[in-house]
């Protein structure tokens, strides 16, 4: 909230991890409405590098949801505590459901509240919980102390203390070096001494996981991924030391940390009997391949939901007992969940495609911390198989598939869907219809012609100045369509910025950048859903409208661009109408196909398709408004 009315530019160095921490950190400069500048310096970590990769999503995409689970008896426990501090908690109370009543019970037996007279409200049994809640982690807290004269220097949650605050690690607050001395568990405190040294350190450890509950499940193309409640067992069994900047390694020290136990929610993914034989095959290491997964996986989590790369953590297996053959496990890092991975297993098949994009954009060979490497990873970064990485994801993303191992004898099951379709299915009829949380909105699918191309503007990076010929909406409420000419551009922009959502395929960079040269307007504020970035997403494929429209329509576009361009050279305005309001049908109804199916039939590179799995968080996008 501080005004800094004299910055004209601002310099970041690294992407801070959010679209939201971004936006904040570059409007320190040109406040009171003067011009200024921003720069961003990419570091080597994965996300930095998959904005300098795709630096239009850096631009147009919106701030993260951010997650709150209240559910979580370790949050709202310690959060009733703090409502009977304000307001005594009441028998009766209207608010109070059946959870929180279970919770109250269980407070009440911790001597965590105590009844009042009559025994039918509630008070805290110490003054002022709030001090004792820390906004910053679920579960306890330790205080990290200066051991020469006892001044507080930070805090840190009980999760992350022996990974980060074990005995002799090097401890980086605001910028200065500690090395940790010794660590009081009485008293929950941690003692460190100022430390100017040239390395960092780095925990080894083992982890154990026990799915203790399985919630629900989907396919995925070489197997499946389920959501459910896990018990983590970590123990820090060393660490290493490695040169800032450069990562060598300088040496590696035992230790015998405590076992650590978090009961948590998160997502797996148990692969398919068979994949092993197919890694192997093609000269991947197994193991290797798994762990990269997991790596770049848990590193474009934050693209999807506000968090940080260490609120989630983990863990590959070749065989894991109760899963019956490998498995990936990504989970919460603090106690009881906060609903990160709840929200990224509800986005599993768009993150799956965005790590595909991460590892095959990168130039390296074998693997970096601009893909596969985490800083945080307790075996040391290996094993890590790249090549292997991208074969699992690969498989992962395609139409599911049971893989066929050796057969025994003749009572084999056959592989079900294949994974790649060769002819289109053809669909009997297109559901035009929106759901029930879409009606009484406004839910408009667009497209617009231009009077230039970008040969004539000087390239694709001018679309501003291409000009509007035409644009066609049409209300999926009631089907009715509307077209605009540049005399009325300003009408169409504000249906555009009324709408619920905008429905368009590749309106973001192209539609919205034509329209933008005709105002002010920030059109990242409009809810859309673009087509091209959908699939993209989903599958890593950039195609065209006309390649969607015949994979799922069976029939393509009635023209080419140039040819919308040629009918307004000419003043063929009925023609141009006719191919812009085509766009826009083929728009609605590949929209449709997603809302009903939660599928699409992509084109591949090779001429065949693949059905790939796209879903919608609706309540989202419609909340974003």
């Amino acid at each position: 909230g501080m005004d800094i009315g004299g910055i004209d530019v601002g310099m970041l160095l690294g992407y801070p991890g959010t679209i939201s921490a971004l936006m904040q950190r570059a409007g320190r400069a040109g406040r009171r409405e003067r011009d200024s500048l921003i720069i961003l310096l990419a570091g080597e970590d994965a996300l930095d590098q998959y904005f300098m990769r795709h630096p239009e999503e850096l631009f147009l995409r919106p701030s993260e949801a951010a997650i709150v689970d209240g559910t979580n008896p370790d949050i709202s426990k310690a959060h009733l505590v703090c409502a009977a501090a304000e307001i005594p908690l009441a028998e009766k109370e209207p608010y109070l459901n059946q959870d929180c009543k279970k919770q109250i019970d269980s407070l009440i037996a911790e001597k965590k509240l105590i009844p009042g007279a009559g025994g039918r409200r509630w008070f805290p049994n110490v003054p002022r919980p709030h001090r004792l809640i820390n906004i910053r982690s679920v579960g306890s807290t330790y205080s990290i102390h200066d051991e020469r004269n006892g001044r507080q220097v930070g805090d840190i949650g009980e999760s992350r203390l022996w990974s980060e605050c074990h005995p002799q690690a090097i401890y980086l607050h605001h910028g200065r070096q500690y090395q940790v001395k010794s660590i009081d568990d009485a008293a929950k405190a941690v003692y460190v001494q100022p430390a100017p040294v040239d390395f960092y350190t780095q925990a080894l450890g083992e982890k154990e996981t026990e799915i203790l509950h399985r919630l629900r499940e989907f396919d995925l193309g070489c197997g499946k991924a389920v959501e459910g409640e896990l018990k983590v067992t970590e123990r820090v069994t060393g660490f290493q030391k490695r040169r800032l900047f450069s990562g060598q390694l300088i040496s590696t020290h035992n230790l015998d940390g405590p076992p650590q136990i978090l009961v948590t929610r998160g997502f797996w993914i148990e692969m398919d009997d068979g994949l092993q034989d197919l890694v192997e095959t093609e000269k991947f290491h197994y193991m290797g391949s798994l762990h990269a997964s997991e790596h770049a996986l848990i590193s474009i989590f934050p693209l999807e939901v506000m968090c940080d790369r260490s609120d989630v953590g983990g863990i590959s297996f070749t065989h894991h007992s109760q899963v019956g053959g490998a498995a990936i496990f990504v989970y919460d890092s603090y106690p009881g969940g906060l609903g990160i991975t709840r929200r990224a297993y509800e986005r599993l098949p768009s993150l799956i495609g965005r790590t595909l994009s991460l590892i095959n954009e990168c130039p390296c060979e074998d693997g970096c911390p601009s893909c596969v490497h985490s800083p945080r990873c307790g075996a040391g970064n290996r094993p890590l198989d790249k090549g292997g990485a991208l074969f699992i994801l690969k498989k992962l993303s395609q139409i599911r598939e049971v893989i066929a191992t050796e057969p025994q004898g003749d009572n084999v099951e056959k592989p079900r869907a294949p994974l790649r379709k060769t002819r289109r299915e053809k669909r009997v009829a297109i559901q035009r219809s929106l759901p029930s949380e879409l009606e009484g909105k406004r839910i408009l699918a667009f497209d617009l012609e231009t009077q230039r191309s970008a040969d004539e503007v000087g390239g694709w990076g001018n679309v501003h100045l291409m000009g509007l010929s035409l644009g066609v909406v049409q209300d999926l409420s009631n089907g009715e369509f509307r077209t605009y000419r540049e005399e009325n551009v300003e009408e169409l922009i504000e249906e555009l910025f009324s709408a619920d959502l905008v429905v368009g395929f590749n309106c973001v960079r192209f539609d919205f950048g034509v329209l933008s040269g005709y105002t002010g307007r920030d059109f990242s504020r409009i809810p859309v859903v673009d087509l091209l970035v959908l699939v993209h997403q989903a599958s890593g494929l950039r195609c065209s409208l006309d390649a969607l429209a015949e994979a799922n329509l069976n029939q393509g576009k009635s023209g080419t661009g140039l040819d919308a361009l040629r009918f307004y050279n000419e003043g063929r305005w009925d023609e141009l109408e006719k191919y812009c309001r085509r766009d826009v049908e083929i728009t609605a109804d590949i929209f449709y196909i997603i809302l009903h199916e939660k599928r699409l039939n992509a084109p591949m590179r090779d001429a065949q398709m693949e059905s790939i799995r796209v879903e919608l968080q609706l309540d989202e996008l419609i909340s974003a408004n």
